[in-house]
């Protein structure tokens, strides 16, 4: 069984098998996809995100549905939108 270091890495992009000083390999693919759904809610409304105003996500998950449904994916379940809000949303902390 190969070790932590053994793990192939994305071409290109500085990922780490071992979370050290940023995103591990597995993780990436699940904040890229987060950040996806993000950039097509927030579409031209783009600022830093400590500059987003609290209610930002208020209508996430309404829109999140609806998109979906528009691309012909499967509706998300609440767990999924929580995830995708909460990889963004510091609001709450």
């Amino acid at each position: 069984m190969p070790g932590a270091g053994d793990a192939p890495l994305t071409k290109g992009l500085n990922k780490r098998p071992v979370a050290h000083n940023g995103i591990d390999a597995k993780r990436y693919p699940l904040m890229e996809h987060h950040a996806r759904w993000l950039m097509q809610y927030a579409g031209q409304n783009l600022r830093p995100i400590h500059k987003m105003p609290r209610n930002f996500f208020a209508n996430y998950e309404t829109w999140r549905k609806e998109a979906a449904h528009q691309e012909g994916k499967e509706t998300p379940r609440q767990t999924n939108t929580n995830a995708e809000m909460s990889s963004f949303d510091y609001s709450s902390s």
